[in-house]
């Protein structure tokens, strides 16, 4: 789990920066796109590009200013991982906590 706070962003400008999956590409290097099949808003699908590699995920809870969270899902659906980003007013800016969570069987290699 990750916290930052910016003590100079209001919510609203550091809610559009997070948002806008544009940036989250320009900050994961390795990654050729992020395409959004919708609106910015819960139950739109989309994936991440990388060389050799698609992910699919999907907007999982989105309320704006305040939260959204990326789930996505092992090829086989067994398992999801899930990235939860939450935006709350702190002492002179804006507090965001990062959150990720790892569902599903375990599974071993022998």
């Amino acid at each position: 789990m990750g916290e930052w706070s910016f003590t100079r962003a209001s919510r609203a400008a550091a809610w559009a920066f997070w948002s806008d999956l544009r940036n989250h590409m320009r900050l994961e290097p390795g990654v050729e796109r992020i395409e959004l099949d919708g609106p910015f808003a819960t139950g739109t699908t989309g994936r991440t590009v990388a060389p050799g590699f698609t992910h699919e995920w999907r907007l999982s809870d989105v309320v704006p200013e305040r939260r959204f969270a990326i789930t996505g899902f092992t090829p086989d659906g067994a398992g999801a991982l899930s990235f939860a980003w939450e935006f709350a007013d702190g002492s002179g800016g804006t507090r965001m906590t990062q959150r990720i969570q790892a569902t599903g069987r375990r599974s071993s290699t022998t």
